[in-house]
């Protein structure tokens, strides 16, 4: 249920208020925010309010972009001069490899890759945790879940400064166990949680669009 959680939360879905017959939607990530690398010209962007999606259906495969580090400074400069500070770039894990081989090729434009040798044998390192901008220290964050979900999520790099989202639940509803009426041998129970994702600033983050898979 936590795995659905994130993943919806990390969707390029509107808020709903529902209705009588209708859930009520919280509003990803994707919808609060306007930074983002302006490579990409077949994109309306969202209206940093979680009523309006970005607009991606004249973005195809065809014309999907390969990771790269003008990108990711085109959409961190754009937070950092709205006044935020991105701490945490969140990405799938194959994009994940393609971070990593950025610093470890010649011509991504990646100053020296350092890093402290852990002792005992040598070790094959192609792994790159962190990124250190002009604008401030990234953690490189892969999420499995990102892997797993749409178009949106596996082609998307998200910049976050976490100082400015989370997660707000409704009364005690955060994952909530009840036991139901026993039926024979069974003890049956079922989880409720009601939440919400809590965006305070949304131009303190950033993201990086239609990648390539």
């Amino acid at each position: 249920l936590k795995r659905d959680v994130e993943l919806g939360l990390l969707d390029n879905v509107v808020q709903d208020a529902g209705g009588t017959t209708t859930a009520r939607q919280s509003a990803g990530l994707a919808t609060f925010i306007t930074n983002w690398d302006a490579g990409v010209t077949l994109f309306s962007i969202s209206d940093g309010l979680g009523t309006a999606a970005w607009n991606f259906a004249l973005a195809t495969t065809t014309c999907a972009r390969a990771l790269t580090l003008a990108q990711l400074n085109t959409a961190n400069y754009q937070a950092w001069v709205d006044g935020g500070k991105p701490n945490v770039l969140l990405l799938s894990g194959d994009k994940k490899i393609d971070f990593s081989q950025l610093a470890l090729t010649a011509t991504s434009g990646a100053v020296q890759l350092r890093f402290n040798i852990p002792p005992g044998q040598a070790k094959f390192i192609t792994a790159v945790e962190g990124w250190l901008s002009d604008f401030g220290p990234l953690e490189v964050v892969p999420d499995p879940q990102m892997d797993l979900g749409t178009f949106w999520e596996t082609r998307t790099v998200y910049l976050i400064d976490s100082r400015y989202v989370g997660i707000g639940f409704l009364g005690k509803r955060n994952m909530l166990v009840e036991p139901l009426s026993k039926t024979g041998d069974a003890t049956p129970e079922h989880v409720l949680s009601e939440y919400t994702l809590q965006v305070s600033a949304p131009s303190a983050h950033a993201l990086v669009p239609n990648l390539t898979a």
